[in-house]
């Protein structure tokens, strides 16, 4: 599986196998394909209501109790999905998009146009690229960039945990923040296998 999303309450999963969404309930369930297309469905995320919503080579999709239903929204291939409370986050080549209330309208900001994954800490939307990473709080925004901030610019990965730490997986290793503030980096000298993090 390429991506996976847990609902809310941890019961249904959803993952990219074979360049398809599939869901499944993970107790005693097997997994049922909800999309079939000719490309490969790049992102996926599950919202607090249960909504999988979907980055396409083509667009977003939702997926509502199993019925796959395409957004008048973002177009071309759409690289990460993040939602966040009542609204949806997405990037593609030209930055990003966000959807609230139903409407989708561009999220201003210096984006690079290379995004792989978004996440959200606190008030606070991280935006992972391949040239850096960006920090939005309201309506300013932060580049981060230099060797004090990233083991490596080439960001693949973000992830967040309970206690709200963002690790940033890179093609240097993984620099884990707290707080808004870099904590540490993770390379091979601390025991990773490889430092290519994805």
């Amino acid at each position: 599986a390429s991506a996976v999303a847990f609902t809310p309450d941890g019961k249904q999963i959803a993952f990219v196998a074979g360049e398809d969404v599939w869901v499944m309930d993970r107790i005693l369930k097997e997994p049922v394909r909800v999309t079939d297309t000719a490309h490969a469905e790049t992102s996926l995320a599950v919202a607090d209501d249960g909504v999988v919503w979907v980055g396409a080579w083509n667009g977003v999709y939702r997926i509502v109790e199993g019925k796959v239903e395409r957004e008048d929204g973002p177009s071309g291939p759409v690289t990460a999905v993040l939602p966040v409370g009542k609204r949806i986050v997405t990037a593609n080549d030209k930055g990003l998009d966000e959807r609230v209330d139903g409407t989708w309208r561009p999220l201003p900001g210096p984006w690079s146009t290379t995004i792989p994954e978004l996440a959200q800490v606190g008030d606070s939307l991280y935006v992972a690229s391949w040239s850096g990473l960006y920090r939005q709080t309201g309506d300013k925004v932060e580049y981060l960039a230099t060797p004090k901030h990233l083991l490596s610019r080439n960001l693949r990965a973000l992830a967040v945990d309970k206690d709200g730490r963002l690790y940033v997986g890179s093609r240097g290793g993984v620099d884990v923040y707290h707080s808004g503030q870099r904590e540490r980096a993770i390379t091979a000298q601390q025991g990773l296998p490889s430092t290519d993090v994805h």
